[in-house]
């Protein structure tokens, strides 16, 4: 997942204006606003991988200046997406949840036509769910992004049995 540094600064005006807001908001804002550039993403994504690797090291792989490094660490860190210690960086535990669904995103660009085919196919209503069932496993490759779309499906139905109840 890339985003550009137009969408960055969209964020941040976004976080100015959002203090008064609820703050899980305000820490949504903030988290993506920590990740929003690529080499952050990246430093994001190489901590996961490699949490031992050393500063330098960290800053000559990702071709980042010192002070882009300790900027870029100090938002992370800010934000709660890693931990230190020991003079080596970690994922926290919300980390390491943000990365998994930073991968998760990724993964679901890969299906992309898939999911541009599975709108398609339901805009037409015709199928029914064991049908659609088929199609999303057929279609999608992914099992998170499966179970995300076949869990929608069942609740979807759900609410139409509940909400109006056959008589």
């Amino acid at each position: 997942m890339h985003v550009s540094i137009g969408q960055k600064n969209n964020l941040n005006v976004l976080i100015m204006t959002c203090h008064n807001m609820d703050g899980q908001m305000f820490a949504v804002l903030n988290t993506l606003s920590a990740i929003s550039d690529t080499k952050s993403l990246d430093l994001l994504n190489t901590i996961a991988i490699s949490p031992y690797m050393d500063s330098n090291i960290l800053m000559s792989k990702l071709r980042l200046t010192r002070k882009q490094y300790y900027s870029r660490m100090s938002v992370l860190l800010k934000s709660g997406l890693i931990r230190r210690e020991n003079g080596k960086h970690f994922l926290s535990s919300y980390g390491k949840v943000v990365y998994s669904s930073c991968t998760l995103i990724e993964n679901t660009i890969k299906d992309y036509w898939g999911l541009k085919a599975l709108d398609s196919i339901k805009f037409c209503g015709q199928e029914s769910e064991s049908e659609y069932n088929q199609i999303v496993n057929a279609l999608i490759a992914n099992y998170k992004i499966k179970d995300i779309l076949l869990s929608h499906t069942a609740r979807a139905e759900l609410n139409k049995v509940t909400k109006y109840p056959k008589s």
